[in-house]
């Protein structure tokens, strides 16, 4: 007696939980934050070489140190002075507005005021960055840590008029506000989201009120910073909501009959049909006959005891193409 079977070949891509592609993102190293720490310690032995305590004040401390000897000031160690941080490129509201040197409202995130400073910087950048890298990738981090150090460099230069401002504080509190709008966006594919949510609000309220408190804080730029970067989060840091188990992939090519040429052009050999393909077997003691459902074309084959569902299909696919 004869058999039928029909057998279809059809897209067997399967879509991956979100759970599971973070899962998988967390195992992905990161590039850019441990990039952007190295590159403010480089600059700021640069810019302890380009003070030169020694050669411009005879009151250096350290001296052992050399070049890198510095002046006493305000408890902070190695700090270079406010000409040093302004000729490297540090925030004067003056020269922004005046002699239009806008790439200070850039250049100024990049520079530091002390060790001490430098440290709590990047200590803040490597808790905060290497967790949002991980979970949005090199671009759309470095994109935010850009635009929220101008977000925070533009906020400072607009409220404060006088002295040199620079540091990486505007746009680690602007990574800090794009956590917090990327929770609240994404709040239903988040598990422990209120302890989450009062844990960032506690970073954020302590560390606004801790930079009152203090003298040579630019608070403007910390404000701004986080503004700016709760804001963008909004924009950058979307991911799939509710429901994306039961979305279903919708093929163009259903709607669009010539769209596949873009990518295929049909020669004698292959077809550009995107269709799937669907064949009927008839199968006679040692001999299949397939025949392929939508070109009605039909082929004679010889069984063997290796003839899996794979190959089956692979000559279907060949048959209707």
């Amino acid at each position: 007696m004869d058999n039928e079977i029909e057998i279809k070949v059809v897209d067997n891509t399967v879509s991956t939980p979100p759970s599971k592609a973070r899962r998988r993102e967390t195992k992905k190293r990161v590039f850019l934050v441990p990039g952007i720490v190295l590159a403010n310690f480089v600059i700021f032995i640069v810019t302890m070489y380009v003070n030169d305590c020694p050669k411009n004040s005879n009151s250096c401390v350290v001296e052992f140190f050399g070049r890198f000897s510095f002046k006493p000031k305000n408890n902070t160690l190695l700090q270079p002075t406010s000409a040093t941080l302004e000729k490297m490129g540090g925030l004067d509201m003056y020269k922004v507005s005046h002699q239009h040197q806008v790439w200070r409202l850039f250049t100024c995130i990049w520079l530091h005021v002390g060790v001490d400073h430098i440290l709590s910087n990047m200590l803040s950048l490597i808790f905060i960055g290497i967790w949002l890298e991980r979970e949005f990738g090199i671009v759309l981090v470095g994109l935010l840590y850009v635009l929220t150090g101008f977000g925070g460099s533009l906020s400072s230069a607009l409220l404060i008029q006088l002295g040199v401002s620079v540091g990486a504080s505007g746009a680690i509190f602007g990574l800090l506000g794009s956590m917090l709008s990327e929770l609240i966006t994404n709040w239903s594919i988040h598990t422990n989201k209120v302890v989450r949510l009062l844990i960032l609000l506690f970073i954020v309220i302590f560390s606004l009120a801790s930079g009152i408190h203090q003298q040579h804080v630019d608070n403007f730029a910390h404000l701004g910073g986080f503004t700016s970067g709760f804001l963008l989060g909004f924009v950058f840091l979307i991911r799939p909501q509710n429901g994306w188990v039961n979305q279903r992939r919708v093929d163009m090519n259903d709607h669009c009959s010539w769209c596949h040429y873009l990518i295929y052009v049909p020669t004698s050999k292959w077809s550009c049909s995107n269709s799937k393909a669907s064949c009927q077997l008839i199968q006679t003691g040692n001999h299949l006959n397939m025949t392929c459902s939508s070109n009605g074309r039909s082929e004679m084959y010889s069984l063997s005891n290796n003839s899996a569902a794979s190959k089956l299909q692979q000559l279907c696919c060949q048959l209707c193409s």
